[in-house]
């Protein structure tokens, strides 16, 4: 086999062509630009995050809670919803001040009071210090969404999307603070119903997980 080692290749004009397969070894193929290039003739490394184009999910992180707990809320302030020895939240270090964060919240069972009918629970998502997306109603109480329920035994999953622009690359704590029903003290239930059941067959009884989710997506 012949071989050729020189250090730069110029072209006359303004292309170079080569007919067949190009390796580069352990050493770097530098150039302006690159045609007749398929994707998957790219075997091996890693594509730049600026390559990428606007709107692809750079990285996600999820934090997942898997027990269920209660916890007293009331209207006259906003608590962040805790499992008794932590704050449910999520992390993540967007890579670029560019990047946007969307955001999902996903419960599996949430009621705003643990008996009788009709509990309202007001949602505010929390950036750090900052609530972010919340209404601009001149009403009152706002929030970025409500979780309330009609029957605590037969709370569903709700579940809330929101797409932030954190213009950071530092770690971003998210949480979630509620406000309850009125200004008297509530047993909000997550991850489970008003009563708890020994039958295995009993759905309506299931206990569930809530999950926080972050996905960094290129802006």
């Amino acid at each position: 086999m012949s071989k050729i080692i020189v250090d730069t290749i110029e072209s006359t004009g303004t292309t170079v062509t080569v007919n067949d397969a190009l390796s580069a070894g352990t050493n770097a193929i530098t150039a302006g630009s690159v045609t007749g290039l398929t994707a998957t003739s790219i075997t091996s490394g890693t594509l730049a995050g600026a390559r990428l184009p606007d709107g692809t999910v750079i990285q996600t992180v999820q934090s997942a809670y898997t027990t269920d707990f209660s916890q007293t809320v009331n209207g006259t302030s906003y608590a962040f919803i805790n499992t008794g020895t932590e704050d449910l939240a999520v992390t993540i270090t967007p890579s670029s001040t560019d990047s946007k964060v969307l955001l999902s919240f996903n419960f599996g069972r949430i009621s705003g009071h643990s008996t009788g009918t009709g509990w309202g629970l007001g949602c505010i998502i929390v950036r750090g210090t900052t609530s972010v997306g919340i209404s601009t109603s001149t009403a009152v109480p706002k929030a970025s969404f409500n979780a309330g329920v009609v029957f605590p035994n037969y709370n569903n999953a709700t579940t809330f999307q929101f797409l932030d622009s954190p213009s950071t690359t530092s770690a971003t704590t998210y949480k979630i603070k509620v406000i309850g029903h009125t200004n008297s003290d509530y047993t909000m239930l997550v991850n489970k119903p008003e009563n708890n059941s020994t039958d295995t067959w009993a759905g309506w009884a299931c206990q569930t997980i809530t999950t926080f989710i972050a996905q960094e997506i290129k802006g």
